[in-house]
């Protein structure tokens, strides 16, 4: 099992479970988990704790302590990854952090860091 909380709410998930975060809802596996719209915050934080499946986040803040097998990608946030990514990786405002990134690699503003990228990297911006 993976814990995955966002703002503060934990939730225990298979290990590979996807996770999207759409108009203020989450979702794990396609199915609404909860709806955090009337949230205060604008953004939201989502801390991952094990390895996850597809990670899709309209806007907010991605933590994956694990590793990711499917692609990320986040409108405006930050993504970092303790450990490897094996699909690609999009934010259109936000910085890029993992160990290993198996696909491409694209930001439109942001920095892209850590250790090793595998294919193609796309930063517009810098």
């Amino acid at each position: 099992m993976s814990t995955i909380n966002v703002n503060g709410k934990n939730y225990e998930v298979p290990n590979g479970c996807s996770v999207s975060v759409i108009n203020g809802k989450i979702y794990f596996d396609g199915k609404l988990a909860d709806d955090f719209k009337n949230c205060k915050d604008k953004k939201i934080e989502i801390i991952i704790v094990g390895d996850c499946g597809e990670v899709k986040v309209d806007a907010g803040n991605i933590t994956v302590k694990g590793s990711v097998k499917g692609n990320v990608n986040v409108d405006a946030g930050n993504i970092s990854v303790e450990g490897d990514i094996r699909g690609n990786v999009t934010t259109d405002c936000g910085n890029i952090s993992a160990n290993y990134i198996a696909g491409n690699v694209s930001t439109d503003c942001g920095n892209i860091g850590k250790n090793s990228i595998f294919s193609k990297i796309i930063q517009k911006y810098l």
